[in-house]
């Protein structure tokens, strides 16, 4: 059954929805919302106006911290002829008195310089390059007068960008975050952040997966082990994603001295053996070896030993969802006193034994979705207050026993 259509909203009544909102935020939710900015395409003139960047700069000027300029990627004549945007036709020089910017966004642009914006905001700390292309050479090379960039942002559509392209950014010596998503590569090449020592967040995902209906197409020329020596450098990393390759392996022994790495994300990458041994010094809040946005598609894990994790007392949230995990050993994570969650759903368990997490008294979800259970032992979670949900659905199991903890009658989910 199909839902029932929305009715088209006029312009007066967006007006007054918008009005409402202003009168139910509080005084700070209206500073915050009055330091950032949006100049965007003008669908009416078919193109972004050069009177929308003023009037913007004069209105919000001294008090804008955050700037997104949305550019259309193409332009449409009388003729219905097509033409690409050109960046020149605009003056961005009112920028320039934007004295507490400090991120602007820059989305669906289409060119190959960037210096008519960059050269006037010299001093902003953070960029987001979003749908934008190409990067190729003179993008990234225009990105090097921002001296002091902190963070740096770019995805891009397939096919715009590559690893070699990278190497330019080995330059931004003072970067602390660096996301980069949708990298073509047929190697894996980290070499341009060996010098950006005061990283504290990396993510770098791929997802650039061909995809027929719902499932996603494996590459038939997987990268095998990768190398991730360089980050043994980034030695303030709090946070790292290496997500949506195809690679056998990672070894983690260059974030051993990362004392300060507490999150870790290596999710979607088709791994089929990850030690974990060199995280037992880092107080890793969150570890995720599953999957990542993409249905089904997680590593290829057949067994995961957790020993390493025994003394990771800051561990909250475990997922080894979406491997071939046949038996587990939970015992490791006992010591864990602080774990809130684990998933270990979309594997192939017959069997479990839940009883070290009987330690883990804020225990919140324990999700065992879609393996081969057929018998399971709650009574050991007796004393795990906390719990809001036990997932058994999916499995060839029957109604577990829940006589004698009253409290886990409703939480359990099969």
């Amino acid at each position: 059954m199909t839902g029932r259509k929305q009715p088209k909203l006029s312009f007066e009544d967006l007006k007054r929805i918008q009005k409402e909102r202003l009168e139910q935020a509080s005084e700070e939710d209206i500073k915050e919302m009055r330091k950032t900015g949006t100049i965007g395409f003008h669908k009416q003139q078919n193109t972004m106006t050069q009177d929308a960047i003023d009037t913007l700069v004069a209105k919000k000027g001294k008090t804008i911290k955050s700037l997104t300029l949305s550019f259309p990627s193409m332009l449409i004549n009388e003729s219905n002829e097509s033409r690409e945007f050109q960046l020149s036709s605009l003056d961005f020089s009112p920028l320039s008195s934007l004295d507490n910017l400090e991120h602007i966004q820059i989305q669906f642009l289409k060119t190959s310089s960037l210096i008519p914006i960059l050269q006037h905001i010299k001093n902003i700390k953070s960029i987001s390059l979003l749908k934008s292309g190409p990067v190729r050479g003179r993008i990234l090379e225009d990105m090097l007068m921002i001296t002091n960039l902190e963070h740096l942002e770019i995805s891009s559509p397939p096919g715009t960008h590559s690893v070699n392209d990278l190497l330019t950014i080995n330059e931004f010596k003072f970067l602390k975050t660096l996301v980069l998503y949708r990298i073509d590569t047929n190697s894996f090449n980290l070499s341009f952040i060996e010098s950006m020592t005061k990283l504290r967040e990396f993510d770098f995902s791929h997802f650039h997966i061909p995809k027929v209906g719902n499932d996603y197409i494996r590459s038939p020329y997987p990268l095998g082990p990768i190398d991730i020596s360089e980050l043994e450098s980034c030695k303030n990393l709090q946070k790292l994603i290496i997500s949506g390759f195809d690679v056998s392996s990672i070894d983690l022994s260059p974030l051993s001295e990362c004392r300060d790495l507490e999150y870790i994300d290596l999710s979607s990458n088709n791994l089929t053996s990850v030690d974990l041994f060199p995280l037992k010094e880092c107080p890793i809040t969150t570890l995720n070896l599953g999957q990542r946005g993409m249905r089904n598609w997680g590593n290829k894990l057949k067994i995961v030993k957790l020993l390493p994790l025994s003394e990771c007392h800051t561990l909250q949230h475990i997922r080894l969802d979406n491997n071939e995990i046949e038996q587990i050993d939970l015992s490791p994570l006992s010591g864990c006193e602080v774990l809130q969650s684990i998933d270990l759903s979309n594997n192939r368990l017959a069997k479990i034994d839940l009883s070290p997490l009987s330690n883990c008294s804020y225990i919140e979800e324990i999700n065992l979705n879609s393996n081969m259970l057929t018998v399971i032992d709650l009574s050991s979670l007796s004393e795990c207050h906390m719990i809001k949900k036990i997932d058994l659905t999916t499995n060839p199991i029957e109604r577990p026993d829940t006589s004698m903890i009253p409290k886990l009658e409703f939480k359990v989910h099969f």
